[in-house]
């Protein structure tokens, strides 16, 4: 009999656990939107120098910017776009151009 009982509560623990982790992967955005992640392998310097290539940002833009993403460690996008808008509010770069470098982070979390 407690083998029984042993056996059953192995196998709900089991559904449950299984039914727990399906659900945490399935799960989608906040916006019921799925997520679409880019990972890439090019660095920040390559990135931004795609850029300043085009004429968008000038290379000063882009030390500036390259400074604030290593010496804040910039993990998600809203943290990148927080400290853009700072420049943006010294009139270092345009919102504009802004824009454009937040285009090349669509990697990072969106948190």
């Amino acid at each position: 009999m407690k083998n029984k009982i042993f056996t059953a509560l192995l196998i709900t623990g089991s559904l449950l656990l299984t039914i727990g982790v399906t659900t945490t992967v399935s799960a989608s955005s906040n916006d019921n939107m799925p997520y679409t992640y880019n990972f890439y392998s090019q660095s920040i310097e390559t990135r931004l120098g795609t850029l300043v290539e085009s004429g968008t940002i000038s290379e000063a833009q882009a030390s500036a910017i390259i400074d604030i993403y290593y010496n804040d460690e910039i993990t998600t996008k809203k943290d990148m776009k927080n400290e853009l808008d700072v420049l943006v509010t010294a009139k270092t770069i345009t919102q504009s151009q802004e824009d454009s470098i937040l285009n090349l982070f669509i990697d990072l979390s969106c948190n």
